[in-house]
């Protein structure tokens, strides 16, 4: 969720799920396509549902809101791709749940190399 920290209010929303209006439950129809090819996370992103960061941001602008300044919650750390979608939005601080050194460590680099502040919950 994008928070407009001026005003404490949530202004968008995103989630992990397939693009606007698909009738599909998951990206491969029924399956998974990540886990069926067994990607691993944060790597071929070109691959699998939108990320809730991306979508967050997609739908903020979708609505007239702008980013710029604002906050973003997330429940994972973003990866490198969504990282980039943050830090290009204007978004100033990413309040993440771990701050994890695993899969997410090249966003998580990315977004701190760019001055974008991180909060750990």
């Amino acid at each position: 969720m994008i928070i407009d920290p001026s005003t404490n209010v949530i202004i968008s929303e995103g989630y992990n799920g397939t693009p606007r209006g698909s009738k599909d439950r998951l990206c491969g129809g029924d399956v998974c396509e990540r886990e069926a090819k067994h990607i691993i996370s944060g790597s071929q992103n070109d691959l699998g549902c939108h990320h809730a960061e991306l979508n967050a941001i997609l739908n903020a602008t979708r609505t007239g809101n702008s980013t710029l300044d604002k906050w973003i919650m997330t429940n994972c750390d973003p990866c490198l791709m969504c990282a980039k979608a943050i830090h290009h939005a204007g978004i100033v601080k990413v309040y993440c749940p771990t701050l994890a050194k695993g899969d997410h460590q090249e966003g998580l680099t990315y977004l701190i190399k760019n001055g974008v502040t991180l909060i750990s919950i």
